[in-house]
């Protein structure tokens, strides 16, 4: 039986929150907050961050146009994260990023538990509705499905890659 887009891109998100699941089951903050001398890369710490506040924009407020998780309750706090005003990290951003590692997997779990609800139940007309991108005029749906998936699973391995050069096996599989 043929899956649905709507469906797809919900197990996407849902596939992708898996393998950052795996890829952090054996981090702590230490191993994130590392960097090798020289490097051109932020700390797995602020990918982290990154990749959970980006989706939190990217869907809620983006897409969704409703209240980023980080608005809601404490989490900015808890998860040691600031509210992004944007998809980017400026520098002022990452400065204010002070991870706590299980603050940002609560917050993690909050962010795509809303992204799966906010999925589920969005009218079709917000999904089909088309909008300017960097490539091009897309539809909502497909720039979910390349932007919004994409961004999680590439900083998935930036942080993968950082755990193998530490020594820890970066992809469990």
């Amino acid at each position: 039986m043929p899956m649905d887009a709507r469906a797809l891109l919900r197990s996407q998100f849902s596939q992708a929150k898996f393998v950052l699941d795996l890829v952090l089951n054996d981090c702590d903050e230490a191993l994130l907050a590392w960097l090798p001398d020289g490097a051109n890369i932020q700390t797995g710490a602020t990918i982290l961050a990154h990749i959970v506040a980006d989706a939190d924009f990217l869907v809620n407020a983006g897409a969704l146009n409703r209240p980023m998780v980080i608005q809601t309750g404490d989490w900015a706090q808890r998860a040691g994260v600031p509210a992004p005003s944007g998809p980017l990290m400026t520098g002022d951003w990452i400065a204010g990023v002070n991870l706590n590692l299980a603050g940002i997997r609560d917050y993690a779990n909050e962010v795509f538990a809303s992204i799966d609800e906010g999925l589920a139940n969005a009218p079709d007309a917000v999904l089909d509705a088309e909008r300017e991108t960097p490539m091009g005029k897309i539809t909502t749906l497909q720039f979910l499905g390349t932007i919004g998936v994409y961004q999680i699973a590439e900083h998935t391995g930036e942080i993968a890659a950082l755990k193998g050069i530490q020594g820890k096996r970066g992809l469990p599989f």
